[in-house]
């Protein structure tokens, strides 16, 4: 998992020195990766951590509570 967050914070650093089509592509493809490797791993986490829960309940409140702040953000 803490590949995964390397492999999704790294790229962003490629984003400040970009100025060829190549380094967007290259940051798109190796922070897809570790968000891949995040998201796939995240309801795995969420049954470990909640037991018996309904998944898609705490899934969904989860992420509703991410969307929160992308809400709140000044425009």
């Amino acid at each position: 998992m803490a590949a995964c967050f390397f492999l999704q914070v790294a790229p962003v650093l490629i984003l400040f020195i970009a100025h060829d089509p190549w380094m967007f592509y290259l940051f798109a493809i190796l922070f897809g990766i570790g968000f891949g490797g995040e998201m796939t791993a995240f309801p795995i986490i969420n049954r470990q951590y909640y037991g018996n829960a309904p998944v898609g309940t705490t899934y969904g409140w989860q992420m509703m509570g991410a969307g929160q702040e992308w809400l709140q953000e000044p425009s």
